[in-house]
């Protein structure tokens, strides 16, 4: 019987720092918690881990519907904002998985630095941690 590895959660994201240059890193964003819809497929029907969300910068400036590889952080996303995802961890609470971790976004028409911001996703499925663990989306180092 084959399962749906297709989760809905909610994306919440913080800004944490930008490597623009000369500019002052903290000021680039503000640091208030946003949270979105999103939606993980782990794997989707070309076998690849995603995560698919409608992301919006800070600012509002940018909205984009991103579809990021999760087991290649190399930037990817959509035509115009590029994404490095990363998942460090989860924790189970009550009913919900909460997975954490970091991502980078690079703004194409931009692309002048890069802003990094910490996340969590609040999962209401705990099936989702045997596909995190079978798809080894998070590396536990013994150092």
């Amino acid at each position: 019987m084959k399962t749906n590895n297709t989760f809905n959660g909610k994306f919440n994201y913080t800004y944490k720092e930008t490597g623009y240059n000369e500019q002052d890193f903290k000021k680039v964003y503000d640091a208030h918690t946003r949270s979105i819809d999103c939606l993980l497929k782990l794997p989707n029907e070309n076998d690849k881990c995603v995560i698919e969300m409608h992301f919006v910068t800070p600012d509002g400036k940018y909205n984009d519907f991103v579809s990021s590889d999760l087991k290649n952080i190399v930037i990817n996303g959509s035509d115009l904002l590029y994404f490095g995802i990363h998942f460090k961890e989860y924790i189970k609470r009550n009913d919900i998985v909460i997975i954490n971790g970091d991502f980078i976004l690079e703004i194409k028409e931009e692309t002048d630095g890069f802003h990094v911001f910490d996340f969590s996703i609040e999962i209401e499925n705990q099936e989702i941690i045997n596909e995190i663990e079978n798809q080894k989306l998070i590396v536990k180092n013994n150092i």
